[in-house]
């Protein structure tokens, strides 16, 4: 039998597993429901990973853009470049000058030759049309005499029959051929000769004065033939001495090239020698720090500048040291064992006038040149302002000693 603490304590089991039974069901769907969030974060974590990502390489791509440096670097390389491309473009547009100016030439020299050949073709031309007129003339003047010979035949009873004439009237139109036909179907021998010496007698008569022509044509054309070739011979030699004078301007233009290279180091290693300052000449778009033709005299300048500072320095040190010299004394000796020496005055202060200072001629003549100086004249300026100076302070001797002493001190402190 059960009893009621066992029917009790079973239901409560009951009730507790079915409560266990609903708990776990409930843990397995938020398990299920945590595991879907845990896939959905997972997949905005690799979203946002991507995206990160993504940042990280833009913000670098662009911390190397806006930096200053790699900026400089490439600004560097792009003026390199669009350097090399100017000079490139401006050696190509020489190139393509001087083939303008050789393809100009051969412009003129076609022309002068098509004027040439023209002239030869108009001459060709008339003694063509001359020989053709010439032989038109001939052969009328031929049938005409061949005519009137013919008729002076059948009077003396040379040709008594008509066929014959008929035979000579045909004859007359070709006579080049009709004089062969005439020989081969003539069959007397008597008569034959006949006809050979009376046409061989016409033939002397027609063509003697055509030949004199032919003779004459023939000269004219040989000397139209011999001045073309002598105009020929002319520009062949004119063309010969402008490729000589090319050569020669082109070596000459080597050896400038070649002495303006070795200047070009030369103004360099100066330039770097007296530590000149180039600031000025690299602010300039396409300036690489090399020294090319377009800013050589911009390094002439600056040299010239520097050398002129440099000359008075020098100019004024010297100076110094030889006012230094003549001006310096030494001083009073002051025994030490002296007990009384403590009970001197103090000397009093002096007080120091500084030199009044004129126009400086050195500096007035350099503002008058206009041309950079060679060393002769800087050397040659420098000593004559270097004896003008002299020249004063010889003139200014007559003043008291301290004030001298007083000068020179002031000089060296200011160059200290």
């Amino acid at each position: 039998m059960k009893s009621s603490r066992n029917m009790n304590r079973s239901e409560k089991n009951y009730m507790e597993l079915c409560l266990l039974l609903q708990t776990k069901e409930d843990y397995e769907a938020l398990i299920k429901s945590l595991k879907v969030l845990l896939a959905e974060l997972d997949e905005k974590i690799v979203q946002m990973e991507k995206k990160i990502a993504n940042q990280k390489q833009i913000f670098t791509k662009m911390q190397e853009a806006n930096n200053p440096q790699k900026l400089q670097k490439q600004i560097h390389i792009l003026e390199t470049r669009l350097n090399l491309v100017t000079v490139h473009f401006d050696k190509m547009l020489t190139t393509n000058a001087k083939l303008r100016k050789e393809i100009e030439d051969l412009r003129f020299e076609k022309a002068a030759y098509d004027n040439v050949y023209q002239q030869l073709q108009r001459c060709l031309l008339m003694q063509k049309k001359t020989m053709n007129l010439a032989i038109e003339q001939s052969s009328q003047a031929y049938e005409q005499r061949w005519a009137g010979d013919s008729n002076a035949m059948l009077g003396d009873g040379i040709l008594p029959d008509l066929g014959l004439y008929l035979f000579f009237a045909e004859f007359s139109k070709l006579y080049k051929y009709i004089i062969i036909h005439l020989w081969e179907s003539v069959g007397n021998s008597e008569k034959q000769r006949k006809i050979k010496r009376t046409s061989s007698l016409f033939l002397m008569v027609l063509f003697s004065p055509k030949q004199d022509e032919i003779i004459l044509l023939r000269s004219q054309q040989q000397l139209s033939h011999d001045d073309s070739r002598s105009a020929l011979r002319q520009l062949e030699d004119k063309l010969r001495k402008t490729t000589e004078e090319a050569d020669m301007y082109e070596s000459k233009y080597r050896e400038v090239s070649k002495t303006l290279d070795l200047l070009k180091n030369s103004v360099e290693k100066l330039f770097k020698k007296i530590n000149c300052d180039a600031t000025k000449i690299l602010v300039q778009l396409g300036e690489t720090g090399k020294v090319t033709d377009i800013n050589l005299p911009q390094y002439f300048a600056i040299i010239e500048k520097k050398t002129n500072d440099l000359l008075l320095l020098e100019t004024y040190r010297r100076i110094l040291d030889v006012e230094g010299a003549e001006a310096e004394i030494p001083p009073p000796f002051v025994n030490p064992f002296w007990g009384g020496s403590a009970l001197l005055k103090p000397p009093e202060p002096i007080k120091v006038i500084p030199p009044v200072l004129g126009a400086d001629p050195f500096g007035d003549r350099l503002d008058d040149v206009e041309q950079p100086l060679d060393h002769g004249s800087l050397r040659q300026l420098i000593l004559d302002n270097y004896i003008l100076k002299e020249n004063r302070s010889k003139e200014v001797r007559g003043d008291s000693l301290p004030e001298k002493v007083d000068d020179s001190r002031f000089r060296k402190r200011v160059t200290m």
